[in-house]
């Protein structure tokens, strides 16, 4: 099974969508921020197209791991941020939090940021993911795809 979270209007084929909006029509309605109501390892691939900039700044690893919990083993999850300051990173009211390529080092086992990160970091646990690839595709945009371990 695979996971489009914050699809909007898009209904991509193949895809169970979620979304916290009802109006939207999604297959499921959801707030990511307080749970994924799927199972552990229920996904082989999920998707989070421009959503984690809308997240409150204090549940970012909160989320990450709600996105680990669902995938199962080896699963891909495929995210894409506006750039930290990029002005399409600030020009939206609704984004909370900022990312860069960097901060996805964080929840990559064995990274310097991850090794230190993982072992203060107690409220949840922090995900441990591989790095698949990594890549900007606007000027504004960086896109990242993790696989769960």
């Amino acid at each position: 099974m695979k996971l489009d979270i914050g699809s909007g209007e898009r209904k991509p084929k193949g895809y169970i969508t979620l979304d916290k909006d009802p109006s939207l029509k999604p297959d499921v309605v959801a707030d990511i921020e307080v749970r994924i109501p799927y199972n552990d390892n229920t996904f082989e691939e999920v998707r989070i197209k421009y959503v984690l900039e809308h997240i409150r700044p204090e549940n970012k690893v909160k989320v990450m791991a709600e996105l680990h919990r669902v995938l199962r083993f080896d699963g891909l999850l495929y995210i894409w941020v506006p750039i930290a300051g990029t002005v399409e990173s600030f020009q939206d009211p609704s984004h909370l939090s900022f990312y860069n390529e960097k901060t996805f080092c964080y929840f990559i086992k064995g990274h310097k940021l991850w090794k230190g990160f993982h072992k203060r970091y107690t409220e949840y646990q922090v995900p441990s993911f591989v790095f698949v690839k990594g890549e900007y595709t606007h000027p504004w945009c960086y896109h990242v795809i993790l696989k769960k371990i």
